[in-house]
């Protein structure tokens, strides 16, 4: 799911103090805007130690991010013209960076892999779905498997995992529509998937490029992805 930014909601502090004056600054702002009650809290910037530091002191225990333009300061470097496996955390600058189409080149070369710590994680916060607890289990025998593997280092890895890895990946879950907005996200997929085979594209390609390109995609470019463009 893409969560578009709400740009009323927005405020900014600004001083022309140092550094204390304004992380105290931006701290009072947090908690007028009722830091304490956030489930999640993510703090945004461009790597500057200073921040950091802010990030520490002020913000305890949050997400920390760095932000796009500076991230790609560091993927040029060791991604142009790098073919092979690139396994991130599901931040989403690796995604935005392979999608730009100055590196097309790049992201037919490369293969993207995710962290299984950080997929885990979605599923461990989601709030009593048996759907998520299974999708945890289904994970925890994956685990199983890269420990036993750990454990014995003469054993061939790919057919250990081939063996037991992959019935666990080919688990097929059945998902439950338990809510009015589990059935209308149900009913939009549902709907993308057959409007593909009526127009001959195969589905499985499509939702992969479209999921590829989520994270990035801007709102106004939403409607050039329906099947039919």
């Amino acid at each position: 799911m893409v969560f578009w930014r709400n740009l009323d909601s927005t405020t900014y502090v600004a001083t022309t103090e140092q550094v204390d004056g304004f992380s105290a600054k931006l701290l009072g702002e947090a908690q007028r805007r009722n830091l304490g009650q956030a489930e999640d809290v993510v703090f945004i910037s461009d790597g500057a130690a200073w921040l950091k530091r802010i990030s520490k002191e002020c913000f305890p225990g949050t997400t920390w991010i760095l932000d796009f333009y500076h991230t790609t300061e560091y993927l040029n470097p060791m991604l142009t013209d790098y073919a092979g496996l690139v396994q991130s955390d599901g931040y989403v600058g690796y995604t935005a960076w392979l999608n730009n189409p100055d590196h097309a080149k790049e992201k037919t070369a490369i293969v993207h892999a995710a962290c299984w710590a950080h997929a885990r994680r979605k599923f461990v916060k989601a709030p009593d779905n048996s759907t998520a607890r299974k999708i945890v289990k289904l994970i925890a025998k994956l685990y199983r498997t890269e420990t036993e593997l750990r454990k014995n280092p003469e054993r061939e890895r790919a057919a250990y995992r081939q063996e037991h890895a992959t019935p666990v990946s080919r688990s097929k879950i059945s998902l439950r529509v338990n809510s009015p907005d589990a059935g209308q996200t149900s009913a939009v997929i549902y709907s993308l998937i057959e409007t593909c085979r009526k127009l001959s594209i195969n589905p499985a390609d499509y939702l992969r490029e479209l999921f590829a390109a989520l994270p990035t995609m801007e709102q106004g470019e939403a409607a050039n992805w329906t099947p039919a463009r």
